[in-house]
């Protein structure tokens, strides 16, 4: 696995937003996370797992990961056209799956995360299997922005422009209670690919459903919004390239 970290922002405010992020997902929700008891795998789906070399009970399935339909959707969703080049918004589950699809399918893997607990959890759910070697992990800060028709929003200190266009994109952060995901679209838009494909996790919930309409708004270029088969809580976007 290579873990890469970001640079810190320039400004005090921007600096003392993520700490005070990084204190209640590492003293709050980590705990809970912890607390809960994982859940088991469906027959089928756990035998996809393990032709991808993946021990599913190493895989850590509980409240705030992805779900069984959700991670036999992403599966479909590689496996029926692989990408060239993937960017993973939040790690977690799906970082691992998208790795071992990465070595099944030779595609690249760039994961962002703005938690750095999450380092330990994934070398144990990759350990000496084929998705740790495909496993690219950035750490990045948060940092306050804003534009036109979305208001203030949080987004990584990151520079992308070395790493696309991206031809897939998986987005399951930042944490949209406690920090929103209002900025995505705008951020990832000049690093696409112009074929390509966004996947938005929990689309069904009221936050991304307000993402929608804000980007729907102040980007007139969302084509195409569209449920992935199998999985209510996925959709598929398309944008035009900036």
């Amino acid at each position: 696995m290579i873990v890469e970290r970001g640079p810190a922002p320039a400004r005090r405010v921007d600096r003392c937003y993520d700490a005070a992020v990084a204190w209640v997902q590492r003293r709050l929700i980590q705990p809970l996370s912890g607390a809960c008891r994982p859940r088991p795998w469906p027959a089928e789906l756990a035998a996809r797992l393990r032709a991808l070399g993946l021990d599913p009970e190493r895989l850590q399935a509980g409240p705030f990961s992805l779900d069984a339909g959700a991670v036999a959707a992403l599966i479909d969703e590689i496996e029926a056209r692989p990408p060239r080049r993937v960017l993973e918004i939040g790690c977690g589950l799906s970082t691992v799956v998208l790795a071992a699809l990465a070595a099944r399918h030779g595609f690249s893997l760039l994961s962002l995360d703005n938690h750095a607990d999450s380092v330990a959890a994934l070398a144990a759910m990759s350990r000496g299997t084929p998705a740790a070697e495909r496993l690219r992990l950035r750490i990045c800060r948060l940092r306050r922005l804003r534009r036109p028709g979305l208001g203030a929003y949080a987004w990584f200190a990151v520079d992308l422009s070395a790493d696309g266009p991206f031809d897939f994109v998986f987005v399951d952060a930042p944490i949209a209670w406690l920090v929103g995901r209002q900025g995505v679209l705008p951020e990832i838009r000049p690093h696409l690919a112009a074929e390509h494909r966004v996947l938005l996790d929990d689309a069904q919930r009221g936050h991304e459903r307000r993402c929608l309409a804000r980007w729907s708004a102040c980007l007139p270029a969302v084509l195409h919004q569209e449920a992935v088969p199998g999985c209510a809580r996925l959709l598929r976007l398309r944008l035009q390239a900036a």
